[in-house]
């Protein structure tokens, strides 16, 4: 990041977050009004700002006992779409984190945008804190830290929708550079290119407001409990490095299918998550192949300190 952008980028930061206070170079906190013991980190790395979950002063990272790996993957379908649960190379606990892209910061959305990020947070922290009996909290509900909520008729930014707004999809996928289909009203197949040829992204317009953005790994009818523990070691492993993505399972009956979502809060973020996506596909792809086989997934868990 350049030197402007990045003084540009503290400045919006502490601009959103009047509560904001130094922990490091380039590092900041926060504490979440509506729960005491939780705060949020933010720090800066490229064109991103990284925001993690603490806890009691220490970095929010918990064991999910009796959640798997496979079945926090299932649980990331109930969690908001703006943040995911990742696992660190070898470790046994989930952190929590979110991000935005720098240029994000100054716009006039990014006040509610860090709110929905906190309401994440939040769903998480009452399923795994003790103090789980609190409610988590609506979106833009009230300010973080003295802050005051977007104001309804603020106008909207560069690539920002006007509140209440529908994008028009296949407009903005083909200023967005990629060619694509359409599969129903309104829902876009848009081509990623990956190793074996093209893959389907879905793109649509999302209830919440931006796009929904998702692509579908795998599907399996049947598939072996030491591979779902491999299979959710290496995607949460994988979480960990994503920006704005995040790995979910859903199952059906017998069958499961992993996919990659996101949702893509403006028009302008387009391109980014959907080159992002495909990267990320091509990196699961072959690994969760090969991770169909017990043996292999049996070794990987163990390499990580993982029992099946």
């Amino acid at each position: 990041m350049k030197a402007v952008s990045r003084r540009r980028a503290i400045l919006a930061l502490r601009s959103a977050l009047p509560g904001l206070t130094d922990s490091g170079p380039a590092r900041w906190r926060f504490s979440d009004p509506k729960r005491a013991s939780l705060e949020v980190a933010v720090g800066l790395v490229d064109d991103w700002a990284l925001f993690a979950a603490r806890a009691d002063g220490v970095p929010f990272m918990f064991r999910a006992h009796g959640l798997s790996p496979w079945g926090m993957l299932l649980w990331h379908t109930e969690v908001p779409p703006s943040v995911r649960c990742a696992l660190s190379a070898g470790s046994r606990a989930f952190s929590v984190r979110g991000e935005l892209p720098v240029a994000a910061l100054d716009a006039p959305s990014v006040r509610c945008r860090i709110e929905e990020m906190c309401r994440g947070f939040r769903h998480i922290a009452a399923k795994f804190l003790p103090d789980a009996s609190q409610r988590p909290a609506a979106a833009c509900e009230r300010p973080i830290s003295g802050s005051s909520p977007r104001p309804a008729a603020a106008a909207p930014g560069p690539g920002e929708e006007a509140p209440g707004a529908r994008p028009d999809v296949a407009s903005v996928v083909r200023a967005a550079g990629w060619n694509f289909s359409e599969r129903a009203s309104g829902i876009l197949a848009v081509e990623l290119d990956v190793p074996h040829g093209v893959e389907p992204a879905l793109v649509s317009a999302a209830p919440e407001g931006g796009l929904s953005l998702s692509v579908e790994l795998a599907r399996f009818e049947a598939i072996p409990d030491a591979c779902r523990a491999a299979i959710g070691i290496f995607l949460l492993e994988l979480a960990d490095g994503l920006r704005g993505i995040r790995p979910m399972v859903r199952e059906d009956g017998g069958s499961c299918a992993i996919t990659l979502a996101a949702l893509v809060p403006t028009v302008h973020e387009l391109h980014g998550a959907l080159a992002a996506t495909a990267v990320a596909y091509r990196i699961s792809c072959e690994e969760i192949r090969a991770l169909r086989d017990v043996s292999i997934a049996k070794a990987y868990s163990e390499a990580r300190n993982w029992s099946v």
